[in-house]
């Protein structure tokens, strides 16, 4: 079960951006499904915060931002971190 769910997790991202990709009704959907299989995927809550960006309703975009701030909040700062290069031969 556990590959099953894995492998739901990754479906779930890649069937919403070909629907937006595509300019599919199911968009929509996609997105829901994405949240719900991987709620804490900064892909699943990025690509509903854009879609809540993308309407035309103030309520929905505002509703996409307090819903993306909050998952931000739970969200650890990410660290730069510095590549490491081969010294000079």
């Amino acid at each position: 079960m556990a590959v099953r769910q894995v492998a739901h997790v990754q479906v779930a991202p890649d069937r919403a951006v070909e629907s937006l990709l595509h300019f599919s009704p199911e968009v929509g959907q996609a997105v829901d499904d994405a949240l719900e299989s991987a709620p804490t995927s900064p892909v699943a809550q990025s690509f509903a915060a854009y879609l809540g960006a993308l309407g035309t309703e103030p309520g929905d975009a505002l509703a996409a931002r307090r819903r993306f701030d909050r998952y931000a909040a739970g969200v650890a700062p990410c660290t730069p971190w510095r590549r490491e290069t081969p010294a000079p031969p």
